[in-house]
């Protein structure tokens, strides 16, 4: 099992990869939100919170409620509304769904999925784990719910730490 601190420590080094990155628009962005996965919360987030504060960013860690995907959305949307120019969102695991669908802010400028769910627009942390057939994809008898707390907790992950300029869709 991976220690918690060691993963935070590696999605840190992803970040700071990321705003290394030569020709990315995030350059000019000082605004980081950070949304956490499932069975956790936001102070999970605290190590890589101190390290990007150090590295004069404003970050904004999220406490998602979770309630429902819409619930969870909506208290991401409400970390963006109060952000003084381009953000940068960051999720984990389930927050990658979350962050997917917040992602459409305007003012959101770029997409950092640490070990996390990247579906597409509109599609579930549950249809994205259906997609991959397993010993663990759901029977007629079993709840995809089972599967998809099992696959939070205890699954090896096959996304890496990913970062996503956003585009703007041509008018």
């Amino acid at each position: 099992m991976i220690n918690i601190q060691t993963f935070f420590l590696s999605g840190s080094m992803a970040l700071g990869a990321m705003m290394a990155l030569p020709g990315v628009a995030t350059a000019d962005v000082q605004n980081i939100v950070l949304v956490h996965g499932g069975n956790v919360d936001g102070s999970t987030w605290r190590e890589v919170y101190d390290r990007l504060i150090a590295r004069d960013f404003h970050v904004t860690i999220t406490q998602l409620p979770m309630t429902s995907v819409e619930d969870d959305v909506a208290a991401v949307q409400r970390s963006l509304n109060i952000q003084d120019g381009p953000v940068l969102l960051v999720g984990h695991s389930y927050g990658g769904v979350v962050i997917t669908e917040a992602g459409i802010d305007p003012d959101v400028k770029g997409l950092v999925y640490v070990t996390a769910f990247q579906p597409a627009i509109g599609e579930s942390g549950g249809d994205l784990l259906a997609s991959v057939a397993s010993d663990f994809t759901p029977t007629s008898s079993q709840s995809p719910m089972m599967v998809f707390s099992w696959s939070m907790t205890t699954h090896s992950y096959p996304w890496p730490a990913t970062v996503f300029q956003k585009k703007r869709p041509s008018l």
